[in-house]
């Protein structure tokens, strides 16, 4: 069912706490709403990438396939976040699956919705991207904490220099590389 988005609704997203009423109105009028069931799926990993997702409310775990087919879920995520934000920055599928793990309410925002939003130059585009740039440079910066922390375990714990070569490389290529 596609119903209206509140425009105030936005302020609880960190991308559009700061947005003027005006501003508001215009990024709601752009967006339509999506329910989900318990386990009913979003999107699933390597389906096209097309659009951002606000979760209004309920809660969804984003999984990955592992290499023997397992899921693996990486986080749940509850009101407030944001889905599906590499997206529009890296141009390629899904990543991941996104799975409602409740009755789930989220509204969608269409990548070509931000894309004229940043080609007319608007500022709650722009406010959107940087959002996304800070919250990906924390995600990395996390990471790359969280391996440097394992191989100083792994070293510790004189465990194969082959597994602490290949970490280390894996983070070298996330600094550089930024893709897989």
């Amino acid at each position: 069912m596609n119903s209206p988005v509140d425009p105030e609704m936005l302020g609880r997203f960190f991308c559009f706490a700061d947005l003027k009423s005006e501003e508001a109105r215009q990024v709601a009028g752009l967006l339509s709403t999506i329910d989900l069931e318990n386990g009913e799926a979003l999107f699933l990993q390597g389906e096209p990438s097309t659009a951002v997702y606000l979760l209004i409310s309920g809660e969804v775990q984003i999984r990955i396939e592992r290499s023997d087919g397992s899921p693996h879920t990486l986080v749940t995520l509850g009101p407030g976040a944001i889905i599906g934000e590499m997206g529009p920055l890296t141009n390629e599928p899904r990543g991941a699956t996104c799975v409602a793990c409740t009755d789930t309410h989220l509204a969608e925002l269409p990548y070509r919705a931000l894309d004229a939003g940043l080609a007319n130059g608007d500022r709650w585009a722009s406010r959107f991207l940087m959002a996304t740039a800070k919250v990906l440079a924390q995600r990395l910066a996390a990471l790359n904490k969280e391996t440097l922390s394992f191989i100083t375990e792994l070293e510790k714990s004189k465990t194969n220099v082959r597994t602490k070569d290949e970490l280390e490389r894996l983070r070298e290529r996330l600094l550089t590389e930024w893709t897989f």
